[in-house]
């Protein structure tokens, strides 16, 4: 009978006291330490009938009703524990989102906050030129902006462009961007409330557009030069919204330049929280759990809605990150 053969060797150091191998050593050591060798000879036919002994045995009568009564259990456990891997994720995890608001402000804003004293010195570090201000938007609310520019004083007569940062930080974090347009332009920029050393206010859609416009406002009676309007990500939406408020009481910006927008916050959500936002998309009651929810507290951020109502000139960008 044929029998393939598996050899492996084992080396170690001979003892200088006992039997020496009468073979050359296999392997050379500083100080001339031999070693010397051991064969183990595998039969793979050996271990192929032991294996078909072992499943003989396990395939036995008694044995047969025990592996059964194994499949049933272990089958059971799998259903019981993709249950409740499925209630888990598609409804209790959904559930404080539909809930509270302020699980949804918690995710949807990413503030970054500080005393008036870091905002007067900040943007100098990047030989910025800028006024640090406050626009009182109503009692006991007020928001903070820069006013930068290269230049040594404030060009009335040159073009202004207001930034509307995306939501996370504040405006100290986007001092790059105010380096590069800081000379075509005189760049405002200003936090949204609650952010930065903007009072804190409740986060909701119509408080801050209603921030945006009274900013909008304060630079018209600061400017005879055109304005731009340029809004990051979620800053886009409150942008586009106030934009199209404005419009209605007859003020149009030159411009409006959307960088990364989304059409709706509920869309975005499928995409920015991934993979559980992804998967939350697929859910037959999305809309209920999440687009609902946030339309009911005022954070639909629906832009496809608002750009409707925009009559100015619009750039849309997408920026990678």
């Amino acid at each position: 009978m044929s029998c393939c053969l598996f050899e492996c060797s084992v080396v170690f150091p001979a003892d200088a006291d006992k039997d020496r191998c009468a073979e050359e050593p296999i392997l050379g050591y500083e100080n001339d330490v031999e070693y010397r060798k051991l064969k183990c000879t595998l039969s793979i036919a050996k271990i192929l009938s032991s294996l078909r002994r072992l499943r003989y045995w396990l395939c036995s009568k008694g044995t047969r009703r025990r592996c059964r009564k194994c499949c049933w259990i272990t089958s059971i456990f799998i259903l019981i524990l993709l249950t409740i891997t499925f209630i888990t994720l598609f409804v209790l995890l959904p559930l404080p989102f539909k809930n509270s608001i302020e699980f949804q402000r918690s995710l949807i804003f990413n503030p970054d906050t500080g005393p008036h004293s870091d905002y007067n010195v900040s943007g100098k570090s990047r030989g910025l030129n800028f006024t640090n201000q406050y626009v009182t938007v109503k009692r006991n609310l007020q928001i903070g902006l820069w006013n930068v520019s290269y230049s040594d004083y404030y060009h009335r007569s040159k073009p202004t462009l207001i930034h509307f940062h995306n939501q996370n930080g504040d405006r100290r974090k986007y001092e790059n961007f105010y380096s590069v347009y800081a000379g075509p332009f005189n760049v405002i920029a200003f936090d949204y409330r609650s952010y930065g050393d903007s009072s804190s206010f409740d986060l909701v859609e119509d408080g801050l557009v209603d921030d945006a416009v009274h900013v909008y406002s304060w630079v018209l009676n600061s400017t005879k030069g055109d304005v731009y309007v340029w809004g990051d990500q979620l800053g886009a939406a409150i942008a586009t919204h106030a934009v199209a408020r404005l419009r209605n009481e007859g003020v149009v910006p030159t411009g409006l330049i959307l960088e990364n927008p989304f059409t709706s916050l509920s869309d975005w959500i499928g995409y920015w929280y991934w993979p559980l936002g992804r998967i939350f998309s697929w859910m037959p009651w999305y809309d209920a759990f999440v687009t609902e929810p946030l339309i009911e507290n005022g954070l639909s951020f629906n832009t496809s809605s608002y750009i409707r109502n925009v009559d100015c000139p619009i750039l849309v960008l997408n920026a990678g990150y």
